[in-house]
Parts: C-alpha cells; sequence; structure tokens
C-alpha cells in the first residue's frame, strides 16, 4: 500500500520529533506499505463494486488483519486499552506500541 498523506491531529510538546516518535511512525508506515491487495499479489488495488456479494469488493476485514499482523511482528500488542494517566479511559484500540519496546 503506498501512503500519499499523514494528517497530524495533535501535536503537543517535544514527542513529535522525538526519536522515539521516529521509530514509532517508522514501524507504523512499513506494516502499512505491506499490506496488499488482493493478498498475495504485491500491490494494492481498489475495485469498484459494492461488495454486497460473496467475492466482491474490497473487504476492511482482511486488509486491517494484514497490517495488524505486520505490527505483531514489531512488538506491538493488540486490542488494548489505554487508561495510564489519563481522566478519562479510551476505547478499544486496534494497535498500541509501549515506549519501553521503541528501540
Amino acid at each position: 500500500m503506498k501512503i500519499v498523506h499523514v494528517e497530524t491531529l495533535i501535536s503537543a510538546g517535544s514527542f513529535a520529533s522525538s526519536r522515539q516518535w521516529k521509530a514509532i511512525s517508522g514501524k507504523l508506515h512499513r506494516a502499512i506499505k505491506a499490506v496488499d491487495w488482493p493478498e498475495g499479489t504485491g500491490k494494492f488495488t481498489i475495485y469498484p463494486q459494492s461488495g454486497k456479494k460473496r467475492g466482491e469488493g474490497n473487504g476492511v476485514k482482511p486488509i486491517k488483519n494484514e497490517c495488524i499482523r505486520r505490527l505483531l511482528e514489531q512488538a506491538w500488542s493488540i486490542e488494548s486499552t489505554f487508561e495510564k494517566s489519563l481522566d478519562f479511559r479510551l476505547g478499544g484500540l486496534d494497535a498500541t506500541l509501549s515506549l519501553e519496546r521503541v528501540v
């Protein structure tokens, strides 16, 4: 998959320019770029089908699953929650990476 644009939603303090963020961002970009669709083709193609019938459409789940598999290979935690130092609880997150795991 090709990353065309990255939109930063929150950038506060020095973390956005830190070595850790560069490492995390690199890991995430590698996982995204490794996703191909249809699986095994080595490229990423979106089909103009509604996906209503079996075997049609693009399917979010197989695309997401491949990215998640790549993140697991890079020591990410999958389907986790995040509560540390927040006044509120975020819902389930697809993937998280502990700063202790960032080299």
